[in-house]
C-alpha cells in the first residue's frame, strides 16, 4: 500500500465502532510474537531521521518476520528452497512458499544509502558485516524434545 492506499483504507474503517487496529511499540531490539491468524500490518514512518556520521544506521528500521510451520508441510524440494533462501539471505512469504530476495522486488522509487545498496546488489554481504554465517539447515527447528518432570518445573 502507498500512504494513500492506507489513508483511503482508514477512511473505510473508521466508522467501525470497535478497534481495528491496535499499535504495538516497540523499543529497538523488541521481539513481538502473535498467531499467523492474526491479521497484522506495519506502520509507516512516522519521522525520518538521517543518518550522522557517529551513526550510520540512524532513522534505519528493519524487521524480520519469522514463520513456524511443521517440517511435514513441506516436500524436500521446497526444504532445498529454504536453505539456498539461508545461504543467499533471501527472504520468503509468510508461508515460506515464494522467494523474494533484496534485489528483485524492490521500489525503485526509494533512495537509499549507498551502503545499503551494495547489500541489496548482493545480499549475502549482510554476512560479512555480521560475521555470521548461517550452518546447513539452520532454518530448521527440530530438536527433540525433553520431558520434563513436575518436580523439576
Amino acid at each position: 500500500f502507498s500512504d494513500a492506499g492506507c489513508n483511503e483504507e482508514l477512511e473505510t474503517i473508521e466508522n467501525i465502532e470497535q478497534w481495528w487496529q491496535i499499535p504495538i511499540q516497540a523499543s529497538r531490539g523488541s521481539i513481538i510474537l502473535w498467531f499467523p491468524s492474526t491479521i497484522h500490518s506495519a506502520a509507516s514512518v512516522v519521522r525520518t531521521l538521517e543518518p550522522t556520521p557517529s551513526d550510520p544506521w540512524r532513522g534505519w528500521r528493519g524487521v524480520v518476520y519469522v514463520c513456524l510451520r511443521p517440517k511435514c508441510d513441506f516436500s524436500e524440494n521446497e526444504m532445498q528452497r529454504l536453505e539456498s533462501c539461508m545461504t543467499e539471505n533471501n527472504g520468503t512469504n509468510h508461508w515460506g512458499t515464494h522467494v523474494v530476495n533484496a534485489a528483485g522486488e524492490r521500489n525503485h522509487q526509494t533512495q537509499y544509502n549507498a551502503a545499503i545498496e551494495d547489500l541489496i546488489e548482493d545480499s549475502t554481504r549482510v554476512y560479512d558485516v555480521l560475521g555470521w554465517k548461517p550452518g546447513n539447515r539452520e532454518f530448521e527447528i527440530n530438536c527433540a524434545q525433553k520431558q520434563i518432570a513436575p518436580e523439576e518445573l
